[in-house]
């Protein structure tokens, strides 16, 4: 009787950084939002160039804070995609500033208490 044998050549593990994933995911995402822009309600569009916007300069802060390279850090993307599914879970008709201090929580206790990207408990 033959065993059979799995052809690892089949299913080759390619390694990939973490921006390559984060802009897969953003990617990802970019159907769906144009969808719910168009049928549902285009302030989206809005609140998520705004939350996007304020993460990344939240982040800088922060990094720069912490006395890192701001940089290599932003880079990365994975505060852009925290930010746009924090837009997708909250009420578009979400006031402005509390969008603002989401993101601001967001960035501060979800990431950087913590240590950063990799570092949560």
């Amino acid at each position: 009787m033959n065993t059979p044998t799995l052809n690892t050549t089949a299913i080759a593990y390619q390694r990939r950084s973490v921006t390559t994933i984060m802009l897969h995911v953003v990617a990802a995402l970019l159907p769906g939002i144009a969808v719910y822009a168009l049928l549902i309600d285009s302030r989206l569009l809005v609140n998520l160039l705004l939350a996007v916007a304020s993460a990344l300069c939240f982040e800088a802060i922060l990094i720069a804070m912490r006395r890192r390279p701001v940089i290599p850090c932003l880079k990365d993307t994975s505060i852009v995609v925290a930010a746009m599914l924090l837009v997708l879970s909250v009420p578009q008709s979400l006031p402005t500033w509390q969008l603002l201090f989401g993101v601001f929580i967001l960035c501060t206790l979800g990431k950087h208490v913590f240590g950063g990207l990799g570092h949560n408990p």
